[in-house]
């Protein structure tokens, strides 16, 4: 074991004013139920080459949802967390049970539970 660790990831800040125009060019490229089943754009630290993670255990990305979307239930072997940061009177199920979720909240979802993404309000959700 090294005396001090030696991190691969480097130093990065991605800023919202960056990400989000990426974000609303995503719909123009994925539709979502036609070519995939949701749209996110995966963050890439240029420490960790030839991977889509922030650090070499955390994955990060922007979903966009389009007015009217659904990006189906589904569930994975690693917890999930989000942050709403565009939106309001979006929603997600999880394990059968629907959470509403609004800007500036943290929603945090169990490894292996049953979750789905909704967005029935007037605006994209990211």
């Amino acid at each position: 074991m090294p005396e001090f660790p030696k991190p691969k990831a480097v130093p990065f800040v991605w800023r919202w004013a960056d990400l989000f125009p990426l974000a609303e060019k995503s719909r123009e490229l994925v539709t979502v139920g036609r070519d995939s089943e949701r749209r996110a754009t995966g963050l890439a630290n240029s420490g960790v080459r030839g991977q889509t993670y922030i650090n070499p255990t955390l994955w990060c990305a922007i979903q966009y949802l389009c007015l009217g979307e659904n990006a189906p239930e589904h569930r994975h072997a690693q917890n999930a967390f989000r942050f709403v940061v565009e939106s309001e009177g979006v929603w997600t199920v999880v394990d059968g049970d629907p959470v509403h979720m609004s800007r500036g909240e943290l929603l945090l979802t169990p490894r292996w539970s049953l979750h789905g993404h909704n967005n029935t309000a007037t605006t994209p959700m990211a």
